[in-house]
């Protein structure tokens, strides 16, 4: 599909009325607040998407377009949203929406556990109501046992085992956006601005720490571990002490405070179910591919990986790509200007995509995610 530029410029209008409306409505927010399990959080993820958005429709526009090379994409496509943040389908939704792409979105597993209206629901019922070619596909959908419609896209967020298990049954039909891991580097002068501090806090607890954009790594040249631990853990908001741990979580939060201890880390738990860990740059590795493992059932987790100066902290930063899909850093003005100049990492920015802090979580909406466009990295 290439649209016809004033075909675009009437859906971008009619789809930024439609964002403003589903966003403002209670019951969205309520959704959200289950999914993530505090008001607070649900309230930020609102406010965020709202001031991200495009205020006028030909800016909307052009972002559609960016979604896909001069905005040929295929007609129909079936999204995937990962089962950890299901609001993470909205922004390829509303670029849909605005090419005239006919849309399937697959319901969230929990919504159908449970019973609820989901996100997902809210969002494809009110953009059907409005016109828009878009639907759901019940939670019990499976590509395998189902088939997709002729000449139709698959767009799935996951890990890379999900995406490649996709692209298993549908060959050339995938456009998957896998793992990816995001971290915060900063210096030890850094800790001393409660600004830095509430900004890093912001980028780990972004989407409740379940994005692929929210941090769960410090990376800090120079500093003491304690005093580090210590102003992270008073800015830390105590609304998150009302979240209710399940079983399972108190028994992996348990567990994971003894492993990261077993590496020499100092360990802390605040509020009952936050760890806060620092541990020394030796052993960056082995703890970044622990958390990566335990992330999908664990949320809630900070390890601040210490080194002497900023040589050390470019070195880490050379290295743990080679262990974790380390994609995004957010970085202090006085520590990237080191990185820069390091002799280690060379041009930062084709290694990471790199934003200022408390900005990790931060919607951008430009039709692509993490750099790649929604819909172009497949043949129409």
């Amino acid at each position: 599909v290439t649209p016809d530029k004033k075909g675009l410029l009437d859906r971008a209008a009619r789809a930024r009325l439609w964002a403003d409306k589903f966003l403002d409505d209670p019951r969205v927010e309520d959704s959200l607040t289950r999914e993530f399990g505090l008001p607070e959080v649900a309230g930020q993820i609102l406010r965020d998407i709202k001031s991200a958005l495009p205020k006028s429709s030909e800016a909307l526009a052009t972002a559609a377009m960016n979604a896909c090379a001069g905005g040929n994409a295929a007609p129909h496509w079936c999204f995937i949203p990962p089962a950890s943040h299901s609001v993470a389908i909205f922004q390829p939704l509303l670029a849909a929406m605005i090419l005239g792409l006919d849309t399937r979105v697959r319901r969230p597993a929990i919504a159908s556990l449970n019973g609820d209206t989901s996100f997902v629901d809210f969002a494809c019922e009110s953009a059907a109501a409005e016109g828009f070619p878009v639907s759901t596909l019940p939670a019990s959908w499976r590509l395998g046992t189902q088939d997709l419609r002729d000449g139709e896209r698959v767009l799935v967020f996951g890990d890379d085992e999900t995406v490649s298990f996709f692209r298993a049954f549908a060959p050339g039909r995938v456009s998957g956006f896998g793992s990816a891991v995001a971290a915060v580097a900063g210096s030890g002068d850094d800790f001393e601005s409660i600004e830095f501090v509430d900004s890093l806090i912001n980028d780990h607890f972004n989407l409740a720490q379940r994005g692929c954009l929210s941090a769960r790594f410090t990376l800090c040249a120079g500093g003491e571990p304690g005093k580090i631990l210590d102003a992270l853990m008073a800015r830390c908001p105590d609304y998150w002490a009302a979240r209710s741990l399940t079983a399972g979580e108190k028994a992996a939060t348990g567990m994971e405070k003894t492993r990261l201890a077993q590496l020499g880390a100092e360990v802390r738990i605040h509020h009952g179910h936050i760890i806060f860990a620092a541990i020394k740059a030796e052993r960056a590795a082995e703890a970044a591919s622990m958390i990566e493992r335990v992330a999908s059932r664990l949320d809630f987790v900070i390890v601040v990986v210490t080194m002497p100066d900023a040589n050390g902290l470019a070195k880490t930063l050379s290295d743990l790509p080679e262990i974790i899909p380390l994609k995004t850093l957010s970085v202090s003005d006085l520590t990237l200007e080191g990185l820069v100049k390091s002799k280690h990492l060379g041009d930062l920015a084709t290694k990471f995509r790199v934003v200022r802090p408390g900005m990790l979580g931060a919607p951008v909406f430009d039709g692509t995610h993490l750099g790649r466009r929604f819909f172009d990295s497949l043949p129409v």
